[in-house]
């Protein structure tokens, strides 16, 4: 304790951290001396080894923004949830929601784009469950208005210039949106 490292509230029984002025990171310990040497890596940990309580209470702590409370985040259970991938959903003040996803490594997401891109890319996840999951997240985070899918089925390609070309599509309460110019998903 004497060099630098203190307990905190927000934290298991037993744990320390340690914040790096000189490296802008925080650093963790456990009761039982396991060293992480970032959020990330702490986030993992209790991810894989703590209750969604003591995961969103370290999070509410360390990771999200100052206003959030631990009242305002609300695990997500669903078979669309890739296993070990988590998600909550943040209720922001008003009528503003947003949603987390933690990636089985401990990195937090807030964007669906971001997530779609990253699971693409490990190639871990089918597309089939990658599209539900993305269909759920998104039905979760925008309650029955504008829905967007990541499948490739919701756009069209000009196959001459590979260009995506405009679709309208429909919200759950059958409204409809021009969509822009949009990434061409492979």
């Amino acid at each position: 304790i004497s060099e630098g490292w203190s307990t905190h509230e927000n934290l298991p029984n037993g744990w320390l951290y340690f914040d790096d002025p000189k490296k802008i990171t925080k650093k963790f310990v456990t009761s039982d001396f396991h060293y992480m040497k970032n959020i990330k890596l702490t986030v993992k940990h209790l991810s894989l080894h703590f209750s969604e309580s003591e995961l969103g209470i370290f999070l509410v702590a360390f990771s999200l923004k100052s206003e959030t409370s631990l009242s305002d985040v609300e695990w997500l259970h669903n078979d669309a949830i890739p296993y070990p991938w988590r998600a909550a959903q943040i209720k922001g003040k008003g009528s503003s929601n947003g949603i987390i996803i933690i990636s089985p490594d401990g990195q937090v997401f807030s964007s669906f784009k971001i997530v779609h891109e990253f699971i693409e890319k490990a190639g871990e996840i089918s597309l089939d469950d990658l599209e539900k999951f993305s269909t759920f997240l998104a039905n979760e985070k925008n309650q029955g208005r504008l829905v967007k899918s990541f499948d490739n089925r919701n756009i069209v390609k000009d196959a001459a210039d590979r260009k995506v070309i405009e679709k309208t599509i429909k919200t759950e309460k059958n409204r409809e949106f021009e969509v822009p110019q949009q990434k061409v998903l492979e």
